[in-house]
């Protein structure tokens, strides 16, 4: 059974989500072109998002805490974003991990032989580390979607629309109640190795036992 903590965070996430990828769909192939700057744009907007919450929803009995870390460059072998995801209430501790890599691609339309061994390089890469990693996919018509790597990689398609995929305001409210990442914080790659993330986004999600916690964030 959930918690008020975990639903609370649900709303939260899908509310994050919506508005995010609302941005994105004004800004994609305009402003935002690249799919390394797409996603460090989003994640900022995400960091956004939640101090924006925290600044004007101070009675909510819920805090979070993100920062969003330029790590390094993409480069052949690596990955665009890792994302971290913590809580510490009494009745709910977590600390859980996963690998996103970011790819262009719409329905109907397959990859190029060249694009689609790349992508099958990098999602070996992640699944090394864990199998919490998926591939986010920007479409021309708006869309965020997440398709899991270890089914993407069993595929083979060239096509990812083969696989049912994850709506990206349903993400944000899976990692922050607890349904998707991988609890292993230790598989979390380190600094020194061949590969690493382009970007690193951490969440931490307490509770402020001071105050109730609010029924809805419809308000926000």
């Amino acid at each position: 059974m959930e918690t008020e903590f975990q639903i609370m965070l649900d709303q939260l996430g899908v509310t994050f989500g919506e508005r995010t990828q609302a941005v994105y769909a004004r800004k994609f192939g305009t402003d935002w072109r690249e799919e390394e700057h797409v996603t460090g744009s989003l994640l900022a907007l995400v960091e956004y998002e939640a101090e924006n919450f925290a600044a004007t929803q101070p009675g909510f009995g819920l805090s979070l805490t993100v920062k969003l870390t330029k790590r390094t460059d993409e480069h052949e072998n690596g990955t665009d974003a890792l994302i971290r995801f913590s809580c510490d209430a009494e009745e709910w501790q977590l600390q859980t991990f996963l690998l996103l890599q970011a790819k262009r691609h719409d329905a109907g339309r397959p990859m190029s032989g060249g694009d689609h061994a790349r992508l099958q390089r990098q999602l070996g890469n992640m699944l090394r580390y864990t199998p919490e990693s998926f591939v986010l996919i920007y479409t021309s018509d708006g869309r965020i979607l997440l398709v899991p790597a270890v089914a993407a990689q069993a595929l083979r398609s060239r096509d990812l629309s083969h696989v049912n995929a994850i709506e990206w305001p349903r993400f944000w409210s899976g990692l922050l109640r607890g349904r998707c990442g991988d609890p292993v914080v230790e598989r979390v790659p380190g600094d020194g190795r061949d590969w690493s993330p382009a970007y690193e986004l951490s969440i931490h999600a307490t509770l402020n036992r001071e105050l109730p916690l609010a029924a809805s964030v419809e308000t926000m």
